[in-house]
């Protein structure tokens, strides 16, 4: 039985990270939409401006501040290594 064997090339399309762009880019658009959907699913219901303020604004404060520590857990979890 013969293994099949990888080429190494130099695209930013290879070993499969075409799929991770189409991931990331859908997963960009959804969240693009889903923002500005449940905000005016939230003033029709007529919650306070602030939580709507709040709910819209705390995915992107989470994410810039657990993005500097990324990279030590990653690392830490050996996860390189696999």
């Amino acid at each position: 039985m013969k293994l099949s064997q990888t080429k190494k090339t130099n695209s930013i399309f290879s070993n499969g990270l075409l799929a991770l762009y189409i991931i990331a880019f859908l997963t960009g658009i959804s969240l693009g939409f889903f923002n500005p959907f449940i905000s005016t699913l939230m003033a029709q219901n007529k919650v306070n401006e602030i939580y709507i303020g709040a709910n819209s604004t705390v995915y992107f404060l989470v994410i810039a501040l657990v993005t500097p520590f990324v990279p030590k857990y990653y690392v830490d979890l050996d996860w390189l290594k696999q």
